[in-house]
């Protein structure tokens, strides 16, 4: 069985007699027993209260005035702001909080993912979407980002 998420961690135990059952998740400190074929899903309506407030966060941008950090940093634009809203609420089914955001000075939202050494950066300009990984505070690879390979990008962060 693997993690997709660093919100859950996977245990295995002896086979109980007469059972399918020989892994058992927790999600904080309560066991839930599972067999090697599960997938674990939760609601897909409900966000985490991490990602809420980065969403919330992220909506504040349009706020902010030309010049906003006094070096004449471009004003955040709308489809910026919800094609981030997007990536995160896509980021959220896979069970997996959002670090970071912010504004950046040419039009752009970064979105943070980090887990132990590991480090993905989503970055949304007007025009297109950027994702930057780092390793052990090393930069490891630039490349165009798609939601097509967010699970790629999930799994990668927590191996």
């Amino acid at each position: 069985m693997t993690v997709l998420s660093s919100n859950y961690s996977i245990h295995d135990f002896s086979q109980l007699p007469h059972s399918n059952l020989n892994h058992y998740y927790t999600f904080g400190d309560i066991p839930n027993m599972v067999d090697n074929q599960s997938t674990l899903l939760r609601e897909g309506d409900r966000l985490s209260l991490t990602n809420k407030l980065e969403i919330q966060k992220i909506r504040t941008f349009k706020d902010l005035d030309e010049n906003w950090d006094s070096y004449e940093a471009q004003r955040i634009c709308q489809q910026v702001i919800d094609r981030s809203i997007e990536i995160i609420i896509k980021i959220d089914l896979f069970n997996e909080n959002i670090y970071f955001t912010s504004p950046g000075p040419n039009g752009e939202i970064m979105i943070q993912l980090k887990t132990g050494s590991k480090e993905v950066e989503i970055i949304v300009y007007p025009g297109k979407i950027k994702l930057v990984t780092f390793e052990n505070n090393e930069f490891s690879k630039q490349s165009d980002f798609s939601a097509d390979n967010l699970l790629g990008v999930i799994e990668w962060l927590n191996l």
